[in-house]
């Protein structure tokens, strides 16, 4: 016999066990389906930006993401080689919180945690391995500890990240941009970051635009220190990046951090580098289906939106939700399609943005040199032009008007960038 779910929720990662929380703590019968009997430290992201720190709030997690060891990162220091360090930001005061640093396979703990607490049932060491739509529904085959289980939902969610098996079986078509930017990171020990008023209060953040590189240093607590470093493909790729902690170390340095920062840096976890490309399903509904998070919609690492984005597409769910009158199947697809109309805007914002910020700061070559030799003074005179994806993602401008005013296209005689 099948068992019965108002939702049942693929993936108790970070988008999975947020939704699951707050939808069991407003009633829902939810069922978490998680793959994985303990996380572990696979290369993912770990700064939320403040954007994404107010949307944990609004989802009722402030407390879930203390408990999951999140550490404030107040400042942000953006600095470019040939250039003098700036002055750090202030993210309290400009953005209305800070950032968070943490260790993702706690944070991840801590949240189905707390979707335990209010009210969802977890299934790990559990995975999906048939879809069928019913017309009221959702049939699920899953299987655990070796035995088949059928269970049904008004609403499948696929919060299975990047290579989501929800997407593939519910017959989403994934859009991909093509790959330019590689990324690498390694969790490490016996690094010194600058910081502002304590050792482990800034975020800092590297570019050496002419050659298409960054770095980022965010130091999560405990003497360790999540270091990311990333090239561009226009100058050839370099496998060594993901496998040799030197041929890493040499990269970042060469983006621009001290090379006393890291001096004898030492690795406390796996490394790794992938294609930094964006990969989305252009709407992320379809008849008893939802995605969430990375399986919607995987924004490029190289700029550190990603668990900000997830989060806010997981306040979408739940509010489009929470707002029906109950979780009957025709309500659920109001939801379903209201959520899909604000997820995509969302997305498509923050994605023309990084594309803008990319073409400026992360594309090696005479073209782009003559770019931001024209482009730099203006930003300095009139900051108002350039997207702050730190503090405000996909808020704000990003129309026509928005891209030609970054591009400095608005000014009389201006041409196209390049």
């Amino acid at each position: 016999m099948s068992e019965s779910y108002d939702i049942v929720v693929v993936g108790g990662g970070v988008a999975g066990a947020a939704l699951a929380a707050r939808l069991a703590r407003a009633g829902a019968a939810v069922l978490v389906v998680e793959r994985e009997l303990a996380f572990r430290d696979r290369v993912r992201g770990e700064v939320l930006y403040p954007w994404g720190v107010l949307e944990a709030e609004r989802l009722g997690l402030a407390t879930a993401l203390a408990a999951g060891g999140a550490r404030e990162l107040p400042y942000w220091r953006t600095s470019f080689v040939g250039a003098a360090p700036p002055e750090p930001r202030d993210l309290r005061v400009e953005a209305g919180a800070p950032a968070l640093a943490f260790s993702h396979p706690a944070l991840q703990e801590a949240l189905l945690r707390a979707a335990e607490l209010s009210g969802a049932r977890v299934w790990r060491g559990a995975s999906v391995t048939g879809l069928t739509r019913t017309g009221g529904g959702v049939e699920l085959a899953v299987r655990r500890r070796g035995e088949a289980r059928p269970v049904r939902a008004t609403l499948a969610v696929g919060a299975d990240g990047r290579a989501s098996g929800m997407r593939r079986l519910a017959g989403f078509a994934t859009s991909r941009d093509r790959p330019r930017l590689v990324f690498a990171g390694v969790l490490l020990e016996g690094v010194h970051v600058p910081y502002t008023a304590r050792e482990d209060d800034t975020a800092q953040l590297y570019f050496h635009p002419s050659e298409g590189l960054l770095a980022m240093l965010l130091p999560i607590g405990g003497g360790r220190t999540r270091v990311y470093a990333g090239y561009h493909l226009r100058s050839g790729r370099d496998p060594a990046v993901g496998r040799s902690l030197e041929a890493f170390l040499a990269l970042a340095t060469r983006a621009g951090t001290p090379a006393g920062a890291l001096q004898g840096a030492r690795a406390a976890g796996p490394l790794a580098a992938f294609d930094g490309a964006d990969a989305w399903v252009e709407r992320p509904y379809a008849e008893g289906v939802a995605l969430v998070g990375d399986a919607a919609a995987t924004s490029d690492p190289s700029f550190g939106s990603g668990l900000a984005l997830t989060l806010l597409g997981v306040r979408q769910l739940a509010e489009a939700l929470l707002a029906e009158p109950d979780l009957s199947p025709a309500a659920v697809e109001r939801a379903g399609r209201a959520y899909a109309t604000a997820q995509a805007a969302s997305y498509g914002a923050l994605h023309r943005k990084i594309d803008w910020l990319t073409d400026l700061y992360r594309t090696p070559g005479a073209e782009a040199d003559a770019l931001r030799a024209r482009l730099y003074p203006l930003h300095a005179a009139e900051p108002w032009r350039v997207p702050d994806v730190v503090a405000e993602g996909p808020a704000g401008a990003s129309d026509e008007a928005a891209r030609r005013a970054f591009f400095g296209e608005d000014l009389a005689g201006a041409g196209a960038p390049g």
